[in-house]
C-alpha cells in the first residue's frame, strides 16, 4: 500500500464523512476518485461532440448513424416486457 499525504483540512473533513458515513475514508477517497473519473469522461466527451458539431459534414454524418441506430429500438418490443 502507498501512502499520500493530505493536509489537515481535508483530513479533518474525511474523518467527519467517515464518522457520519461508516464508511472508511479509504473507501470515500476511492468514491471520490472514481467520481473524478466520470467527471473527467464526460467533460472529454462533451469537448469532443462540440468539435465534432463544429463541422458540420462530420455532424451531419453523425445524425445519421444515430438514426439507423433509433431503428434497431423498434424491434414491436414492450419496455414492460422486461422484469429489471
Amino acid at each position: 500500500m502507498k501512502m499520500i499525504r493530505i493536509n489537515d483540512e481535508i483530513n479533518q473533513s474525511l474523518d467527519n464523512l467517515a464518522q457520519e458515513s461508516g464508511e472508511t475514508k479509504q473507501e470515500l477517497l476511492k468514491k471520490a476518485v472514481e467520481l473524478l473519473i466520470r467527471e473527467h469522461f464526460f467533460l472529454k466527451a462533451d469537448k469532443a461532440y462540440k468539435t465534432l458539431k463544429s463541422n458540420p459534414k462530420q455532424w451531419a454524418a453523425e445524425l445519421s448513424e444515430r438514426k439507423l441506430w433509433e431503428a434497431t429500438s423498434q424491434d414491436g418490443l414492450m419496455d414492460d416486457d422486461y422484469d429489471y
